[in-house]
């Protein structure tokens, strides 16, 4: 399995998406400084509304970002090592692998897995440390006190974002499968993230907790199906 993950690196030359990764992280803090910003650029708002001054606001909007950030990118990944691979004359050279075909979806899966959770966590941790670093030396949130016991606060929606970024892309690529559709499977990651991000505007995490629990358990037997299906396909399907 090992290998077939390493072939597929080498195959889909993995630094194109260490530049996006780069640019959505920079993306990411630029958007999370202009919240935190809000305050100043829109003073009168803030006397009506106290809660965009606060570090509070600032870590959901970044969350908000994060999470359909890499919602979409983690479809990408998925068009990209399997979508495109399962239609044309790719489909051809796949199936002329000596291996069995389900450990060959399944190290694309793992590695698409992988490469969404490492890029998502990595970009939020720097995210977070660079903005706190700078607000521990000349901090722009005036209204709130800055202590490095939020970096601590903040892990938990790191692991949860990213997790929830990873479920996006899989339910997004068994949607695409099945017109071997790379618009379709961006499309759907979309309008699936934008759904997930509302659930976390309204701030019951229990509900989105148990959403995300029943989508897995939903997802990984669909995937289960999936590989069957690839295992009975044919070079014409």
């Amino acid at each position: 399995m090992m290998q077939l993950i390493k072939l597929e690196c080498k195959k889909n030359q993995i630094h194109s998406y260490i530049l996006i990764f780069v640019i959505l992280s920079i993306a990411i803090l630029g958007l999370g400084y202009f919240f935190a910003l809000v305050s100043h650029i829109k003073p009168e708002e803030a006397q009506v509304n106290s809660a965009i001054t606060t570090y509070e606001y600032v870590f959901n909007m970044v969350n908000l970002i994060s999470l359909a950030s890499f919602s979409i990118f983690s479809s990408v990944l998925f068009s990209k090592f399997i979508i495109e691979e399962y239609k044309g004359d790719s489909l051809f050279l796949l199936f002329l692998y000596p291996v069995s075909r389900r450990k060959v979806f399944f190290s694309k899966i793992i590695l698409c897995v992988s490469l969404t959770l490492l890029f998502s966590i990595t970009s939020q941790v720097f995210v977070y440390l660079f903005f706190m670093f700078t607000e521990s030396i000349a901090p722009i949130m005036n209204n709130d006190i800055f202590t490095w016991n939020l970096m601590i606060s903040v892990l938990p929606n790191i692991l949860f974002v990213s997790l929830q970024s990873v479920l996006v892309g899989l339910i997004a690529m068994r949607i695409g499968f099945t017109n071997r559709s790379l618009p379709t499977t961006i499309i759907s990651s979309v309008i699936i993230s934008v759904i997930f991000c509302n659930i976390l505007t309204i701030g019951n995490s229990t509900i989105l907790n148990f959403v995300t629990i029943t989508l897995y358990i939903i997802i990984f037997f669909i995937i289960i199906q999936q590989s069957k299906q690839i295992d009975l396909m044919e070079l014409g399907d």
